[in-house]
């Protein structure tokens, strides 16, 4: 019996170290997208904005369809870890709402922003705590969550005064928060070998 229990245990323990893997892989791909949105956003806020927003719908819906995908493609037995049939929808209703409303969403783009970062921020939360006792490295996803969330909240805060001006600081925001998603998704693939 013993045995038995300690062979599943051990089973979904490599279920869940190869959830973590795809994730991140995914996350990687994400963090991407995300960065040379921050990037635009930074150097050209006025003139980007619009096609931003148009981009970010489209990268929302792209994302939510491989989401979708990778859900359905998933082991019965992965399917119990997986939440990405969850995020598949979410970000397909996302990118559905930024077409319909873009000229709304120009003015409150900064707190669309924020609040990515801070799911981005909880997803890896929770992430965090799955990995607890599993790995050691689940202190740094933990720490990566937390900056995450802060950040997203700043923006959501808005102590600035114009919208332009919360524009390039939400894009320097966003860019740090997923260079600190790369780094972490990189580490932590590398050590999940």
């Amino acid at each position: 019996y013993s045995s038995a229990a300690s062979d599943v245990y051990k089973r979904q323990i490599g279920m869940l170290l190869e959830y973590v893997k795809r994730y991140e892989k995914s996350s990687i791909i994400t963090s991407i997208l995300m960065l040379i949105v921050s990037i635009l956003l930074i150097l050209m806020p006025e003139t980007i904005l619009n096609s931003i927003v148009v981009l970010l719908g489209i990268a929302a819906l792209l994302d939510g369809i491989l989401h979708s995908i990778s859900y359905i493609i998933t082991d019965k037995e992965m399917k119990a870890f997986s939440n990405e049939l969850f995020f598949g929808i979410l970000e397909i209703m996302t990118s559905g709402l930024l077409f319909l409303f873009k000229a709304n969403i120009i003015n409150i783009f900064p707190v669309i922003i924020g609040i990515w970062i801070i799911i981005a921020g909880v997803t890896k939360f929770q992430l965090a705590f799955n990995l607890r006792g599993i790995d050691s490295k689940w202190i740094v996803v933990l720490l990566s969550s937390i900056i995450s969330i802060i950040l997203g909240v700043l923006i959501i805060l808005n102590p600035f005064s114009t919208v332009m001006t919360i524009t390039v600081i939400s894009g320097i925001i966003l860019f740090i928060t997923e260079i600190c998603n790369l780094i972490e998704s990189a580490y932590l693939l590398i050590k999940l070998k």
